[in-house]
C-alpha cells in the first residue's frame, strides 16, 4: 500500500513537471533574443542571481520556521472537530 502511494506520488510529480516544462521549451526559440555577451552574463551572474538566491533562502527559512506552527494548528483543529 505504501509503495503504491509513493509510486502514484512520483508519477503525479513527473507528469506535472513535464506539463509545466513543455511550453517553456518552445518559448526560448520564439523570442528571437540572443544577446549573450560577456557583459550581460556578468550582470546576470553578479547582480541578478545573488538576490534571487537570497530570496530563495529567505523563503525556505520562513517556511521552515512556520512549519511547526502549521502542524500544531492542524493538530489542534483535528482535536476540536472530534
Amino acid at each position: 500500500m505504501k509503495t503504491l502511494r509513493l509510486r502514484n506520488a512520483l508519477c503525479a510529480g513527473l507528469a506535472t513537471a513535464l506539463l509545466v516544462a513543455s511550453p517553456l521549451a518552445g518559448a526560448a526559440d520564439s523570442v528571437g533574443y540572443d544577446d549573450t555577451t560577456f557583459g550581460t552574463m556578468a550582470v546576470d551572474g553578479m547582480v541578478v542571481r545573488p538576490p534571487g538566491l537570497g530570496a530563495t533562502v529567505l523563503g525556505a527559512a520562513t517556511w521552515l520556521v512556520t512549519l511547526p506552527f502549521s502542524a500544531l494548528g492542524a493538530m489542534w483543529a483535528g482535536r476540536l472537530s472530534n
